[in-house]
């Protein structure tokens, strides 16, 4: 999470890998200006 601060993209996409719950990802973001979240589903 650090790393990703110090990084600030301004989009990140998410993708899920077997039990991570993105949506915790997403809540903890919110709150982070700048930063645009998007959940994309694997294939």
């Amino acid at each position: 999470m650090v790393l990703l601060l110090a990084f600030l993209p301004q989009i990140l996409y998410a993708y899920h890998y077997g039990q991570t719950d993105l949506q915790e990802l997403v809540k903890l973001l919110a709150g982070v200006e700048g930063i645009g979240v998007r959940v994309r589903e694997m294939e």
